[in-house]
C-alpha cells in the first residue's frame, strides 16, 4: 500500500474515532443535568454535611467549606436528603431535573432540639405554617402561628386554639377555668407541653389554659391520632398540644406592642431576639388583662329560694345578701428569657426561663352566675331564718336582676419553668440532653375577705340580747346553728356579733384553696441518620410532686404525693422504598405513684391513712405510612396503642368535700360536692387507626382530610350521683374505670394564602364520642338526680366544676376566615367560629364572628383593630353563666334495685359566649 494511501486511511480512522468519542461525550452531556446546591444554617454555610440524592439514579456528596455541593444526574424527579451531626435532617422532595439544565438548590438545616414536635420528622424547605405547605407527616397536624394570637390581642389563648378542628376547649361549669382537649376525647387524655416539656396535670388531671399569656406564644402545634410518634405519644390517648415560646434568630429583632380595649383594660408587651457573636438570645415580657362588662358596676348578690330550683324563671324569689361592686378583673403577667451559646456549628448549650402569673382580683363576677329577674322577699320560704340584708330592705317586694358571686375573694395562678439543653454531634449523630424543673400553682383562691361580708341576716327581732338567746331551743340559737351549717360565721372577724336594723348578721366563711405541683424531668435523645432515614433513641423521665387542700389547710385533698413516668422509646422515619415513608414508635413506659389511701376503703368516715405505692409498666407500638406519588399529594395511614395513667387526684388522699358555692350551679350549689378517691384505678388503654390525605393545587391552595377511630378501654369516668344533705343536694363523684369510650373524628381543612389579594381558610371537624358497656350496678339505686356517664350518648359533662368531669364534645365544629392583604402589607380578616350541637357552652348551635384590620404606618409602626364576637351574639345580654338555662342533657337513672337503666334529662348551667371586645393597638417593630 502506498504511504500516502495508508496515511489517509489512518487519518480517516482517527477522525472517525475522535468523532465517535466526541459524539458520545456530547450525547452523555446532553443526557444529564447538574444540581448545584448550598446548605446553610441561618446565614452561615454548613461544611461537611452529607448530601444524598435519590431518584432515577442515586448519588451522594459532601458540602465544602462554603456549604456547596455539585452532582450530575440523569433527568427525572429527585429527593435530596441532607444530614449533619447537631442538626435536624432536612429533606427536599420532588425536585424536577431537566436534561442539560443546571438546577440551583438551597437547603436550610436547623439546629436539632427537643422543643418542637417536628424534631424526629423531616424539615421541609417550605416553612412550617405557610399557606402552600402540605402535611407530609403521619399524624393529624395543625399549626397556629404567633400572628393569629396577635390578630385578636386577647391575653388568653383559648379563643384562637378553639379554631383548630381537632381542639375543644373545656369550660368547667360557671367558673372561667378552661383546658385543652385534642382528638375528640377528654382533657386528661391530652398531653400539653411547653417547648416540648410535659406540664403537670395536678390533682384534676388537667392544665388550666386560661392563665398562660398569649403574648409569650411563638406558635402552637398539635398532633393527634396514632401517627403521632413524638417521645410522649404513648401517654397521649387523644393527642398532643405543644405551646412554643418565641424562637432564636440570628439577626436583631425587636417589637413593642401597646393597646387598649373597650372595657378600659390596657396592655403592653415586648419581645427582642438576636445574637452577639456566638451568643443568641430571646427576651420578652408583658402585662395584660381584661375587665369585662361588669367592671365598675354595682349588682346585688341574691340567695335564691327553694335551693335555686326557680333560678332564671318567672317564679324566682330570693333574699339580698348585699349589693356591691361586681368587678371581676383578669390580670396577666409573663416573662421569658432564653440564651444559647454556640461553641461550634455542631455544639451548643442553651438555658431558658418562662414565667406566667395571672388571676382575678377581685374574683367578683368572674366566678359569678346570673340568676335572672328575682322577686325579693323578706325571708326565704324554704328557710325562714335566712332574711334580706336590712340595708336593702327597700327592695323587698320588687324584682331585681339577681347574681351570685363571692366578695372579698381573689384568685391567683403561678407558673415557672426553667430548662436547659445540650446539643452536640457524635460523628454524624446528634445527642440532645434536656433537663427541666418547674412549679405550677394552678389556682389559689384567697377568700379570707369573705368573712367581712354578709351571708344572710336573721328575721327581725332575733337578737343575741333576747332573754332566751342562750337557750338551745331559742330562735337565736337556731339562727346561729343555721349560719354555721351554711358555712358562715355568726361573728365578724374580730369575734363581735353585729346587729343591723334589729337583725343579726351571719357573715360569710373564709374559703381558701391551694395546690402546688413541682415538675422535674430530663430527656436524652440520640438522633441517628442513615441513608434517607432517621432513628431517634430516647429515654425520658418526668414527674410531679403534688400537694393540695380545699376550703382550708385542714382539709387536705392531696397529701404530698408523687407520680413519675420513665419511658424508653425508639422512633424512626424510614425511606427504604421510593415515595414511601415508614414512621414507627416503640414505647416502654413505667408509671409509679407514691401517696396515701384510706386504711379502711369501705368507710368514708374513717380518716386513718396508709401508704400508697403502685408501679405499672406498659409497651405501646405506633406504626404509620406516608405515600407521596407526586410532590403535591400525600397519603397517610397509621395504627397504634396508647395509655393514660390515673392522675394523682384520683388515687391519693381522702374523699374531698367542696363546700356549697354558687359556681357549682344547681342542683349542688347548696349541698356541695364530695369527690371520692379510687387508688385501684387501672390505666386507660386506647387502640387507634388513622387515615389521611393532603393535596396541593396548582395555585398553592391545600386541602387536608383526616379520619380517626379510637376505642379507649377502661376509660376514667366520674360517676355522678346525689344525696340529700341538711342544706341541699350533695353531689357524689366517684372515679371508676368504665367499659369503653368510642371516638370517631373526621377533620377537613382547606386553605389558600397568597402573598397579596384574597385568601381564605376553612376547617371543620365532625366528632362522635360515646361510652358503652355501662351496667346498672354502677349507678346508685333510685337517684333523684340524673347520673353520668350515659350509654350510647354523645359524651358530655353536667357543667359542674369537679375533677375528671368530662367536657361536651360537639358533633360538628369549624372555623372559616376570609382575608385580604394589600401590597403594602395592610391586612383585613373576617372569621366565623361555629360550635355545633352538644358544645361545651351548653348552648344550641351558634356562630361567632371576629374581625382584624392592620395597617403599616411607617416601616417601624403599624396600627391594628381587633374585634372578638363582632355581633355580640350568644351572650344573652348577661355575659355570665346562667343556671337552669343550658341545653338539656341526657342523663341516666336506675330503679330502686339498681337493675334497670333508663334515660332521663338534666338541665345544666348555660355558659355565655365571650362578649364583644374591641382592642386598638400600636406595634413598634424592627426586623420582624
Amino acid at each position: 500500500m502506498r504511504p500516502h494511501v495508508f496515511a489517509r486511511a489512518v487519518l480517516t480512522a482517527c477522525t472517525l474515532v475522535i468523532f465517535a468519542i466526541a459524539s458520545g461525550a456530547v450525547a452523555a452531556a446532553a443526557g444529564t443535568a447538574t444540581i448545584q446546591g448550598t446548605v446553610r444554617s441561618g446565614a452561615s454555610p454548613v461544611a461537611g454535611a452529607a448530601v444524598r440524592v435519590t431518584g432515577p439514579a442515586s448519588t451522594s456528596a459532601t458540602t465544602d467549606a462554603n456549604g456547596s455541593f455539585t452532582v450530575d444526574v440523569p433527568p427525572g424527579v429527585y429527593r435530596i436528603d441532607v444530614t449533619k451531626g447537631g442538626y435536624v435532617a432536612a429533606a427536599l422532595t420532588d425536585l424536577a431535573v431537566v436534561e442539560g439544565a443546571t438546577i440551583p438548590v438551597t437547603v436550610t438545616l436547623n439546629q436539632a432540639d427537643l422543643t418542637s414536635l417536628q424534631t424526629i420528622g423531616r424539615v421541609s424547605t417550605i416553612s412550617r405554617g405557610s399557606g402552600s405547605a402540605i402535611n407530609t407527616g403521619t399524624a393529624t397536624s395543625s399549626y397556629v402561628n404567633a400572628q393569629a394570637f396577635g390578630n385578636l390581642a386577647n391575653p388568653q389563648i383559648n379563643n384562637v386554639l378553639e379554631r383548630l378542628p381537632d381542639v375543644t376547649i373545656q369550660h368547667m361549669g360557671s367558673q372561667p377555668d378552661t383546658t385543652i382537649i385534642v382528638g375528640g376525647v377528654q382533657p386528661y387524655e391530652t398531653q400539653v407541653l411547653i417547648d416540648g416539656h410535659p406540664l403537670a396535670l395536678g390533682q384534676y388531671g388537667v392544665w388550666l389554659s386560661q392563665y398562660f399569656p398569649s403574648y409569650l406564644i411563638g406558635g402552637v402545634e398539635t398532633q393527634s391520632g396514632p401517627g403521632n410518634t413524638t417521645p410522649f405519644a404513648n401517654i397521649a390517648v387523644g393527642g398532643t398540644a405543644n405551646l412554643l415560646t418565641p424562637s432564636f434568630t440570628q439577626r436583631e429583632t425587636a417589637e413593642f406592642v401597646t393597646g387598649y380595649d373597650n372595657y378600659q383594660a390596657q396592655y403592653s408587651h415586648f419581645l427582642a431576639t438576636g445574637s452577639a457573636g456566638k451568643l443568641q438570645y430571646v427576651a420578652g415580657g408583658g402585662v395584660d388583662g381584661y375587665n369585662g362588662p361588669y367592671f365598675g358596676t354595682t349588682k346585688c348578690i341574691i340567695t335564691p329560694d327553694n335551693f335555686g330550683a326557680a333560678e332564671n324563671t318567672p317564679a324566682a324569689t330570693g333574699i339580698v345578701q348585699t349589693c356591691t361592686d361586681a368587678s371581676g378583673s383578669f390580670f396577666s403577667k409573663g416573662e421569658t428569657l432564653k440564651l444559647r451559646y454556640n461553641f461550634s456549628p455542631q455544639t451548643s448549650f442553651e438555658a431558658g426561663f418562662v414565667g406566667a402569673w395571672g388571676g382575678y382580683n377581685p374574683q367578683g363576677t368572674a366566678w359569678g352566675t346570673t340568676l335572672g329577674a328575682t322577686q325579693i322577699v323578706q325571708c326565704l320560704q324554704a328557710d325562714p331564718l335566712k332574711c334580706t340584708n336590712p340595708n336593702f330592705s327597700y327592695l323587698t317586694g320588687s324584682k331585681v336582676a339577681g347574681y351570685g358571686w363571692y366578695t372579698g375573694s381573689s384568685v391567683y395562678n403561678n407558673q415557672t419553668l426553667f430548662d436547659a439543653q445540650l446539643r452536640t454531634s457524635l460523628g454524624n449523630n446528634t445527642l440532645l440532653i434536656r433537663p427541666y424543673v418547674g412549679v405550677i400553682e394552678p389556682e389559689i383562691i384567697l377568700g379570707a375577705g369573705q368573712t367581712s361580708y354578709p351571708n344572710f341576716f336573721s328575721p327581725p327581732g332575733v337578737l343575741p340580747t333576747n332573754p332566751d338567746a342562750s337557750l338551745p331551743t331559742s330562735q337565736y340559737q337556731q339562727f346561729v346553728s343555721d349560719c354555721s351549717a351554711n358555712f358562715g360565721n355568726p361573728t365578724d372577724p374580730s369575734g363581735k356579733v353585729v346587729v343591723v336594723g334589729n337583725q343579726t348578721q351571719c357573715f360569710g366563711g373564709a374559703y381558701t384553696t391551694f395546690e402546688q405541683d413541682k415538675l422535674y424531668g430530663t430527656t436524652f435523645s440520640l438522633l441517628h441518620p442513615f441513608g434517607d432515614s432517621l432513628l431517634n433513641f430516647t429515654y425520658d423521665f418526668h414527674g410531679q410532686s403534688t400537694y393540695a387542700y380545699i376550703d382550708s389547710p385542714a382539709f387536705v385533698s392531696v397529701p404530698f404525693s408523687t407520680d413519675r413516668y420513665s419511658t424508653f422509646s425508639l422512633t424512626g422515619d424510614l425511606h427504604l422504598i421510593r415515595n414511601l415513608g415508614i414512621n414507627f414508635g416503640l414505647y416502654d413506659t413505667t408509671w409509679k405513684v407514691n401517696g396515701v389511701q384510706r386504711a379502711n376503703p369501705a368507710s368514708l368516715t374513717d380518716t386513718s391513712l396508709t401508704g400508697l405505692s403502685r408501679s405499672i409498666t406498659r409497651f405501646d407500638p405506633h406504626l404509620a405510612f406516608v405515600f407521596r406519588p407526586s410532590g403535591g399529594i400525600s397519603y397517610r395511614a397509621s395504627y397504634g396503642t396508647s395509655a393514660t395513667f390515673p392522675f394523682i387526684g384520683q388515687v391519693s388522699g381522702l374523699a374531698t368535700y367542696q363546700t356549697p358555692a354558687a359556681s357549682l350551679g344547681p342542683p349542688f350549689q347548696f349541698g356541695g360536692t364530695l369527690t371520692e378517691k379510687n387508688p385501684n384505678l387501672v390505666p386507660e388503654v386506647s387502640i387507634s387507626e388513622g387515615l389521611g390525605v393532603d393535596k396541593r393545587f396548582g395555585n398553592g391552595a391545600v386541602v387536608s382530610l383526616d379520619l380517626q377511630n379510637t376505642v379507649v378501654h377502661d376509660v376514667f369516668e366520674q360517676l355522678t350521683s346525689a344525696v340529700q344533705s341538711p342544706t341541699g343536694l350533695e353531689g357524689i363523684f366517684s372515679p371508676i374505670n368504665a367499659a369503653r369510650l368510642r371516638t370517631q373524628l373526621a377533620t377537613l381543612k382547606y386553605s389558600y394564602a397568597p402573598r397579596t389579594g384574597f385568601g381564605y381558610n376553612a376547617q371543620i371537624a365532625a366528632e362522635k364520642s360515646v361510652v358503652d358497656g355501662l351496667t346498672p350496678d354502677l349507678y346508685p339505686p333510685g337517684s333523684s338526680v340524673g347520673s353520668f356517664p350515659v350509654n350510647n350518648v354523645q359524651i358530655c359533662g353536667n357543667g359542674v366544676a369537679a375533677p375528671g368531669i368530662p367536657t361536651c364534645i360537639p358533633y360538628l365544629k369549624g372555623y372559616g376566615q376570609l382575608t385580604y392583604t394589600w401590597r403594602d402589607d395592610t391586612y383585613a380578616g373576617l372569621g366565623v367560629n361555629y360550635q355545633g350541637k352538644n358544645n361545651a357552652y351548653f348552648q344550641p348551635p351558634f356562630a361567632l364572628l371576629d374581625f382584624t384590620f392592620r395597617r403599616p404606618i411607617t416601616r417601624m409602626l403599624e396600627l391594628q383593630v381587633g374585634v372578638e364576637n363582632l355581633l355580640n351574639t350568644n351572650t344573652y345580654n348577661q355575659y355570665l353563666a346562667a343556671p337552669n338555662l343550658g341545653t338539656p342533657l341526657t342523663a341516666a337513672a336506675t330503679d330502686l334495685n339498681a337493675t334497670k337503666l333508663q334515660q332521663t334529662s338534666f338541665t345544666p348551667t348555660l355558659v355565655s359566649a365571650p362578649p364583644r371586645v374591641v382592642r386598638l393597638q400600636a406595634r413598634f417593630h424592627m426586623g420582624r
